[in-house]
């Protein structure tokens, strides 16, 4: 099929929505954005074979801690299920589960208070953090939803078109391949890697070469894009950014990797910059200081820590070296 129309991609949109909204058995407790979860049997089908994103706050049903978390799941604008539970029964058993699925996400449930859950029927299926009541905490735990709630790596599928474009990272890495001509597994793994650094920050996105005889729709709108992006060869790797997209750039702006594909340690630079443009934006600098940050001189300075001091001493804000500092890490 060809490229989705504004129109299908809304109405795709709104399937998925309706999909990932619809409840888990809850007790005939009213539909909301954030419900209570009153019976083992509840509990264990959250936990069984749905699809879509749920997150699980370990906390009282009652108190500060549940009304910080409402709070999130009110405002949080991306399709997800909020769920809290009712009492320290039912909170021992979403920790059984969890275990069930992933060791260490129960363990780490066990040791911290107001601890939340992250389900997901792909990648690592349970992640968990902690949160505070705070305001700082609220928008923390926002956050992390909504980095850890997407694929490690997404295909350019028509199922996916809106997480790619309607999603919140605007920052695209690519990797075409031709499935006729797998990539090696090195080239596959320094992909993964960088996409496990960057988690948040950039989404990896792998994209497929038409056959040649595919005469399809969607064969043809693969084509389209791939000659778009300048893809000339398999496997391709490049940075599509959309973080500054208007009128006059429909389409972004296009980086190619030029270097050993792999390699882990140049595919993971090669991004760097363009993840601290994306976290330059996020926490809401100047566009001219997220280009900045992109210098690779400038990280270059900043692993000194005397002459971060000076950069932030000389009028550089603050935030701008701590993202670059950060950003030099992952």
């Amino acid at each position: 099929m060809r490229a989705p129309s504004m129109r299908s991609l809304a109405l795709t949109l709104i399937a998925l929505l309706c999909q990932l909204q619809h409840a888990a058995a809850v007790d005939g407790e009213q539909a909301d954005r954030c419900r209570t979860l009153r019976s083992v049997k509840a509990v264990d089908e959250l936990f069984g074979g749905r699809v879509g994103v749920r997150v699980l706050a370990l906390v009282p049903d009652e108190g500060k801690a549940a009304a910080a978390f409402r709070a999130v799941a009110a405002s949080f604008k991306y399709p997800a299920e909020f769920y809290l539970v009712d009492g320290p029964d039912l909170v021992g058993r979403a920790v059984d589960q969890a275990e069930r699925l992933r060791l260490y996400a129960a363990a780490e449930a066990k040791a911290h208070g107001n601890a939340v859950l992250l389900l997901k029927p792909y990648d690592e299926l349970v992640d968990v953090t902690t949160f505070t009541t705070s305001k700082k905490g609220r928008k923390k735990l926002s956050r992390w939803v909504e980095d850890t709630m997407l694929p490690l790596v997404v295909p350019y599928l028509p199922d996916y078109v809106d997480m790619i474009f309607g999603g919140p990272l605007k920052m695209h890495a690519i990797l075409a391949v031709d499935p006729a001509d797998p990539p090696a597994p090195p080239v596959r793994d320094a992909f993964y890697h960088a996409a496990q650094r960057h988690r948040g920050k950039v989404m990896h996105i792998v994209m497929f070469k038409a056959p040649a005889d595919a005469d399809d729709e969607y064969g043809a709108a693969l084509r389209d894009t791939l000659a778009f992006l300048k893809v000339t060869e398999f496997p391709s790797y490049l940075i599509s950014d959309m973080t500054e997209v208007d009128d006059e750039h429909p389409g972004g702006a296009q980086t190619h990797f030029r270097g050993d594909l792999e390699d882990k340690d140049a595919v993971l630079a090669f991004q760097k910059p363009f993840a601290a443009k994306a976290l330059a934006r996020r926490d809401g600098l100047d566009v001219k200081y997220a280009e900045i940050l992109r210098d690779p001189k400038f990280q270059a300075l900043l692993s000194d820590e005397r002459m971060a001091s000076l950069i932030s001493v000389m009028g550089v804000p603050k935030g701008l070296v701590d993202q670059a500092r950060l950003a030099d890490e992952l």
